[in-house]
């Protein structure tokens, strides 16, 4: 029985090892172009085929051509090859795959296709959105293609994104092709730029050149992994993916925006409070400043009482009629300047100044004023006209 055991296992052993040797199908290869499948016309690109360290040749197919358009052996004993194209053209874009044979004799299955796109072959179209390039979110937009090819199809493409070009057949519209994409309800994952081409319906590998960029902008909300985070100067918010900020960098954040608005409010106030101290002040100091000219001007007008003033300040003073005593000149008697004497007062009071010129108020003591008068005249000389009178004034 032991014998028998032995035996079992060592044919268990035989079938695996030769199934592993000879295997039945060998695997699909890879397929790739470097460095990109959409080339610029004229460009050179290179068609990568990867399949089995097994693989002693490789072929190229090119998509309503039976026989391979090239044949290649593996690199250095690799497990794949490459197939190159010098200049891209219309004639060498299409639809590519690849497939190899092994030392058996036995061919791998095609490679999945690959579309090998030239561009330049028309004029660019242009690019538009509607109702504009910036999108609230949840909203919807529309992005719009045109060209001179009335027929033909549109391309849609984003920079950087990874899936694959929307298609949309060309509608004329006022002589021209266009086709209309909608876009929404938009999120940040539609953020970036797009551009546009059209081929022709005949050529689905030849395309225009790319439309001018049209950036998409998305505000007002971020995507269910992004987090949001505080500009430090508190006037934007902006979306950070999940995982580079926490909970305490947010809070942090948060705080240190509510303490800086309060900083702000404190500095507010005390520079209001500031002007305002400033603005009282100066109030005073003019104020102030009227009441000293005001003294200064009435102490200039006040003298002491007895002092002598040879030039009154107001010449202008002229009595016209006196209280008529005993010892009184006529009525029409000229009062003169002269040096003041007791009993005679004179208060001289300045007006405010918004009256428009000072009244002077004078005040004669009757019966304490020295009468002069002129000796009588001789026989020979001619009696004077009239008594003339003079009277000392003081001016306070």
């Amino acid at each position: 029985m032991g014998s028998s055991t032995r035996t079992a296992i060592l044919t268990a052993l035989l079938c695996l090892g030769e199934s592993d040797s000879f295997p039945g199908t060998p695997p699909k290869p890879s397929i790739w172009a470097d460095p990109s499948p959409m080339v610029t016309k004229g460009s050179p690109v290179t068609i990568w085929c990867q399949g089995s360290l097994q693989a002693n040749v490789y072929h190229l197919y090119k998509q309503n051509i039976s026989k391979p358009v090239e044949t290649e052996a593996p690199q250095d004993s690799s497990n794949k090859t490459s197939f190159s194209i010098e200049s891209m053209s219309t004639h060498t874009a299409g639809l590519y795959q690849c497939t190899y044979n092994t030392s058996m004799n036995s061919s791998s299955e095609l490679s999945e296709p690959l579309p090998l796109v030239v561009t330049g072959a028309y004029s660019a179209p242009s690019l538009s959105a509607h109702p504009g390039p910036v999108v609230a979110s949840g909203g919807n937009v529309s992005l719009s293609c045109s060209s001179n090819l009335t027929s033909g199809t549109f391309r849609l493409l984003k920079e950087g994104g990874a899936d694959p070009p929307r298609n949309m057949e060309s509608r004329t519209s006022h002589g021209r092709g266009q086709a209309v994409f909608p876009v929404g309800p938009v999120n940040t994952s539609h953020v970036g730029t797009y551009r546009c081409y059209v081929s022709h319906s005949s050529y689905p590998y030849a395309w225009s050149d790319p439309s001018d960029p049209l950036h998409l902008e998305v505000t007002g909300g971020c995507s269910p992994d992004a987090s949001i985070s505080w500009d430090p100067k508190m006037t934007d918010l902006s979306c950070v993916p999940s995982g580079a900020l926490g909970v305490t960098g947010v809070s942090d954040m948060a705080s240190w925006g509510l303490n800086h608005r309060v900083l702000i409010g404190v500095s507010v106030a005390f520079i209001l409070l500031f002007l305002l101290l400033l603005l009282l002040l100066l109030i005073r100091h003019r104020r102030q400043g009227k009441y000293r000219k005001s003294a200064q001007r009435q102490a200039d007008l006040q003298l002491p009482a007895g002092a002598a003033d040879p030039q009154p300040k107001d010449r202008g003073l002229q009595i016209r009629s006196f209280p008529h005593t005993p010892c009184s000149a006529p009525a029409d008697a000229a009062v003169k300047d002269t040096q003041p004497e007791e009993g005679v007062e004179l208060h001289h009071q300045a007006a405010a100044s918004e009256a428009p010129q000072d009244v002077t108020y004078a005040q004669l003591n009757h019966s304490t004023l020295r009468r002069e008068t002129t000796p009588p005249p001789s026989q020979s000389e001619d009696p004077p006209a009239e008594l003339s009178m003079y009277a000392a004034l003081a001016i306070h």
